[in-house]
């Protein structure tokens, strides 16, 4: 681990020597130079101190002179920043300063000019790009009638710039960050240590359940997401308290909470009675995780958006071999019926290929670009929303239902044991059940013989066969429709 470090700033003004202290009067250092102050008082080991020419030849020689060989000092040239490119200038030079060091303090109370804009953003890039720890952030409140002036740690500038960032990334993605959350649980944590006259005890529970509906949101847990806004709807009844909180404790988030209250509000649907509930629901989340460019989520949700279109009630949500059955008959019945205009079958088809063209991680000829996904993902939207009626359906339905097939059970074809001298008057049976070009399935306790048999005898007449029993459901023996 580096050394800590303070870096700090010299203009050309005529310093004199102040009683300078931090928290406590009685433990004041007397020195011109406020950083001296600052490094005494908090134990910092170095000192670099960034001076423009005329600053240098006017305080650096004095400076040293108070330094004594106590603190190791460091002194960086920079120009004045009357020119972009001098002002990046300072910027490269205080970042290039910073390395090798993980615990950084800064001390501003002698900047010169723009300088504190600029240590503002250093401070940012170091923390997010550099993963520099930042100390703080000081500066002297001078008052020449004062015999004792303090040095205030601007520690809170460091959070409200930590909220900018939560709230810009929040606002354009609808996530909230697990940085987010540990920000506020160290918020809460500093206020039990400091023995705070209010003890917060909803604001970090509101942080989780942002940290857990943007979890639910980033994995496309729809079912999650609505249980997670739930929890955070029932918190919310707590609403007067929770301000109260964060308006002692961390202003920054009264002032994004509605922001996050109302997107995520808007994340649910209410009425179960309406029709297509569960898919509507999920439609809802696509359009959602659209706006905030969450493409991919967007398209895993309109996919299953299809599916719910056939569950019935809650318990079927999480119901794998139903779901499977479902899609299996929604791509089944999409390349059976020919010659028919079906917008949910175009649906089916245009979903599967856009997942597919994502999921493949790009190992493909025909690659679309982030917004010809985005404009696809639109244009499904409006696509599943006027696709999904009970007409449009029920083709699907009715296949799910065996509707649609010729079901043989080869167990009803002879009477207690099935006898190899009349395996022609089974097939016979079995070929008159099936009549020509149906799609037929075969089933029931019989011989592995009779049902290769009556296979065989079936090829040609058929469209379709499959086979199904309480092990192997729907297993396709051949398909020869052409669509």
């Amino acid at each position: 681990m580096g050394k800590s470090v303070l870096l700090s700033f010299l203009g050309t003004g005529d310093y004199e020597p102040v009683k300078y202290f931090i928290n406590d009067e009685e433990k004041f250092y007397l020195t011109k130079y406020a950083p001296i102050a600052v490094a005494k008082l908090n134990n910092i080991e170095k000192i670099i101190l960034f001076l423009t020419k005329e600053a240098k030849e006017k305080h650096f020689e004095k400076f040293k002179e108070e330094i004594k060989n106590n603190i190791e000092l460091e002194e960086k040239s920079i120009p004045e920043g009357r020119t972009e490119q001098e002002r990046w200038e300072i910027w490269d030079r205080v970042i290039d300063s910073a390395e090798g060091y993980d615990l950084i303090s800064f001390d501003i109370t002698h900047s010169y000019r723009l300088i504190p804009f600029y240590v503002f953003l250093t401070i940012e890039f170091l923390r997010n790009i550099k993963g520099v720890e930042l100390d703080g952030l000081y500066y002297c409140l001078y008052d020449k009638e004062k015999e004792k002036n303090p040095i205030i740690n601007l520690n809170e500038v460091l959070g409200i710039l930590s909220w900018i960032n939560f709230s810009g990334f929040f606002v354009r993605t609808g996530i909230f960050t697990k940085d987010a959350k540990e920000f506020i649980r160290s918020i809460h944590a500093k206020a039990y240590k400091n023995n705070n006259p209010i003890k917060p005890k909803f604001l970090q529970t509101i942080a989780g359940n942002f940290e857990s509906i943007s979890s639910a949101l980033n994995l496309s847990q729809e079912i999650k997401i609505d249980i997670y806004i739930s929890d955070l709807i029932k918190n919310l009844r707590q609403e007067s308290i929770l301000l109260k909180e964060a308006n002692y404790l961390s202003k920054p988030f009264v002032k994004i909470f509605e922001r996050v209250k109302s997107e995520y509000e808007g994340l649910v649907l209410e009425d179960q009675n309406k029709p297509f509930f569960w898919a509507r629901r999920a439609i809802n989340k696509a359009k959602w995780c659209l706006e905030h460019g969450l493409l991919i989520q967007s398209v895993l949700l309109l996919r299953e958006s299809l599916i719910n279109a056939f569950i019935k009630d809650k318990e079927e949500l999480t119901d794998r071999e139903k779901r499977e059955k479902i899609y299996s008959g929604c791509n089944y019945m999409s390349k059976t019926i020919s010659g028919k205009s079906n917008a949910f079958f175009e649906a089916v088809d245009k979903v599967n290929n856009l997942r597919n063209l994502i999921a493949h991680c790009g190992y493909n000829r025909n690659l679309l670009d982030e917004k010809s996904i985005e404009n696809n993902i639109k244009n499904l939207i409006e696509l599943i929303e006027n696709a999904i009626t009970e007409d449009n359906i029920k083709e699907v339905r009715d296949f799910l239902d065996n509707k649609n097939f010729i079901e043989i059970d080869l167990g009803q074809l002879y009477n207690d044991v099935a006898k190899i001298d009349k395996i022609e008057e089974y097939k016979n049976k079995a070929l008159e059940i099936a009549g020509n070009g149906k799609d037929v399935v075969l089933t029931g306790n019989a011989p592995v013989w009779l049902y290769l048999y009556v296979a065989h005898a079936l090829h040609g007449k058929a469209k379709s066969l499959r086979y199904s029993s309480p092990v192997l459901k729907d297993f396709i023996i051949f398909d020869h429709n052409p669509y």
